[in-house]
């Protein structure tokens, strides 16, 4: 129901997206400021809808530490996404989940989640690729 849901806003937002074997759906968004890859996991069973932003490239191992306290300042403002950074890989994503009462899932909501998490996304792009690239 809830996948039914994300296929119908990309549609309905003229987004691109594929759904992928294990049924993630990745929308291709393009930002005033930038790309990333953007996609939904839904866990049904648990009434859970994510959606994650994941900047194209991970950040290099001598950035990591200014990376971690830039998303960690920013992370402290913010009142619907979080920043997540695996300092292993590198990997920087934004994360919006939404855990709905079962069979109470609602697409005006999940809508919000997508475009607040775009918007962020957004918002922080340039200062995050300055850090990275500075």
């Amino acid at each position: 129901m809830i996948k039914k849901m994300v296929v119908e806003i990309a549609q309905k937002n003229n987004f691109p997206y594929k759904v992928t074997d294990s049924d993630d759906i990745y929308l291709d968004v393009i930002g005033k400021t930038g790309t990333w890859i953007s996609f939904s996991k839904v866990l049904e069973d648990e009434n859970l809808f994510n959606f994650y932003s994941v900047l194209n490239s991970s950040v290099p191992e001598n950035k990591r530490d200014k990376i971690l306290k830039l998303i960690t300042k920013i992370n402290f403002g913010l009142k619907t996404s979080s920043f997540e950074f695996n300092e292993i890989t590198g990997e920087l994503r934004l994360k919006n989940s939404i855990s709905f009462p079962e069979n109470k899932a609602n697409e005006d909501f999940i809508e919000r989640a997508i475009f607040l998490n775009i918007t962020c996304m957004d918002n922080y792009f340039e200062e995050i690729m300055r850090e990275i690239y500075s």
